[in-house]
């Protein structure tokens, strides 16, 4: 009926986008690497890094004496089991794959989407590591000592909150 009356057919008209301009659209076509989720990713490698490596686990009063624990305090005094994997080459392993993950989802290739989803869940499943290696090691240890969650200090919630700021990283890899 439109074209009857002299009016052109809306098949003959180009698309247009209205969610972004074309200057966006143009300037994120070409960029080969989602930045913001690469930044994310790599601010989570960096906590994870901090708290294996520089931040205190543990911090406590014994025999009227402040003692702090650190991440390599604890392979030492661990039997085997999940805590010893953890701390002795878990958390390097986890901080190993997070990065890889999280930096093959930021690349824009083909198989990007399969990455993102993978690290995403990696990430996730992972945060949970630090606290579960924790319990198992209080549970192990003799020492009343080491059942008190309240003496445990800022290392392991930055290890959770690394892998999750992984994760998100690598959701935000999607993003244009």
């Amino acid at each position: 009926m439109a074209i009857a009356t002299g009016a052109e057919s809306t098949q003959m008209m180009p698309r247009v986008s209205f969610a972004e301009p074309a200057y966006v659209q143009q300037r994120t076509a070409h960029r080969p690497i989602a930045i913001v989720g690469a930044v994310v990713v790599g601010a989570g490698v960096a906590t994870q890094l901090i708290a294996i490596m520089a931040a205190s686990w543990w911090s406590g009063t014994v025999a009227d004496h402040r003692v702090s624990m650190h991440f390599v305090d604890f392979g030492p005094r661990t039997e085997r089991g999940f805590a010893f994997m953890y701390f002795n080459w878990g958390a390097w392993l986890i901080a190993g794959l997070t990065l890889g993950l999280g930096a093959a989802a930021c690349v824009r290739w083909r198989g990007a989407h399969a990455f993102r989803i993978v690290a995403a869940l990696v990430g996730v499943a992972a945060s949970v590591a630090p606290i579960v290696a924790l319990i198992v090691f209080a549970y192990q240890s003799d020492a009343s000592l080491f059942q008190v969650v309240r003496d445990y200090a800022i290392g392991p919630y930055l290890a959770v909150l690394g892998t999750l700021a992984t994760a998100f990283g690598a959701v935000a890899g999607s993003a244009r």
